[in-house]
């Protein structure tokens, strides 16, 4: 695996970090917790950015990656000016899911009109990974209105999950170094 691809991989390993501190939020407080969710996510943020600058020939994956990164950290920055307790985290972290969601289904229409070679095993991954994304967004709205614990666990976890698949996704794809 070249730089390029590794750059995806600290991405997905900060967003998974990020969501271990949101199932260990009980523990680590609100302040250590948002710190850490800030930093993790603009740092992804960044990485997601050097991976997208990095795609020479894809033009569908380099805007794919670049409002990863957009998203990542406007998330971060959100987190650090705007919420003041681990339910307001919650809420955010569901909207980012959800957007990330929308993000992972119109890449997958946006790879059918390129007019590039599929690859349908990245393509249908998208489409399952936005819907899964976008369900998951709603279950956490709805779980942390009666439960905040339950909608922490929920954002820990699906961040958790979003976050390994990005290291895995980093071996299938093949990348020109510059």
């Amino acid at each position: 695996m070249d730089m390029i691809n590794k750059n995806l991989v600290f991405s997905g390993a900060n967003m998974a970090l990020a969501g271990l501190c949101i199932l260990l939020s009980e523990y680590l407080g609100t302040t250590i917790t948002k710190v850490s969710v800030v930093l993790l996510f603009i740092s992804g943020g960044y990485f997601a950015l050097r991976f997208s600058q990095s795609i020479k020939d894809h033009y569908v994956g380099k805007q794919f990656h670049f409002l990863q990164a957009l998203g990542m950290m406007t998330f971060g920055i959100l987190v650090f000016f705007a919420s003041d307790s681990l339910e307001e985290i919650t809420t955010f972290a569901s909207y980012i899911v959800m957007i990330f969601g929308f993000l992972e289904i119109g890449f997958g229409f946006m790879f059918f009109n390129s007019g590039l070679k599929l690859k349908w095993d990245i393509v249908i991954y998208r489409f399952v990974s936005g819907f899964l994304s976008i369900v998951g967004a709603m279950v956490i709205l709805f779980s942390s209105m009666e439960d905040k614990n339950t909608g922490l666990i929920i954002v820990g976890c699906l961040l958790i999950m979003r976050g390994i698949t990005f290291t895995f996704l980093a071996q299938k794809l093949k990348l020109d170094p510059r």
